[in-house]
């Protein structure tokens, strides 16, 4: 960071809300544009203290979190005010600069008593709960891999006879030739993928579109 970088007192440096909102994109964490209750559809087999990012859809709000609790799966949304991101309304200590900070300080309150995270009796529920937001989930661990990928399109574009001549190592002929491997036209790989991870790379693939 130069030294012309704004800075609060507590030396984090200051963001516009759009570069806040920009860095975000290229978290796992961040899911988009996904429903309330695509977001708890992808939670639901999770370990509690799983939780995602979405955009909200409040127009008073940016974004909401999602998270797995051993009551239920339930949804905030995060406040943006005198250019803080703040989860639990403005006289919250959970705020920061950078939403990247705030998910950052939220993990790393997931065991500090000082700093719980404390869910309030609402419509849904009677009492108050205090909530261990643990780890996110990733949205790119429900992409193919490259190599899963790459192994697709060699076998759109080759015939099994012609496998042998090509110009690599031997175990790769043999994972390219292996029955054990589905074989797909490149455009099935998102039904395949479907198929082995439930309907969650489809919702994935769904976020991407919009």
């Amino acid at each position: 960071m130069s030294t012309t970088d704004p800075v609060d007192d507590n030396g984090e440096k200051r963001m516009t809300l759009i570069e806040s909102l920009k860095e975000i994109e290229k978290y796992g964490w961040y899911w988009g544009a996904i429903s309330a209750k695509e977001a708890a559809l992808l939670l639901a087999d999770e370990p509690i203290g799983t939780f995602l990012v979405r955009n909200s859809r409040s127009k008073e709000y940016f974004m909401s979190l999602t998270y797995n609790t051993p009551t239920g799966i339930y949804h905030s949304r995060v406040a943006w005010h005198q250019g803080y991101f703040c989860l639990g309304g403005p006289a919250t200590i959970m705020k920061a600069r950078s939403f990247v900070n705030l998910i950052n300080d939220i993990l790393a309150s997931a065991n500090d008593p000082i700093h719980n995270i404390v869910m309030f009796p609402t419509l849904e529920r009677s009492d108050t709960e205090t909530v261990h937001l643990q780890r996110t989930l990733d949205r790119f661990d429900f992409l193919p891999s490259l190599k899963y990928l790459c192994r697709c399109v060699i076998r759109q574009n080759t015939t099994t006879m012609s496998l042998c001549s090509l110009p690599v190592p031997k175990s790769i002929k043999e994972y390219l030739a292996s029955p054990k491997y589905l074989l797909v036209h490149y455009s099935e790989v998102e039904t395949t993928e479907r198929v082995n991870r439930g309907d969650k790379l489809a919702m994935l693939t769904a976020m991407k579109r919009r």
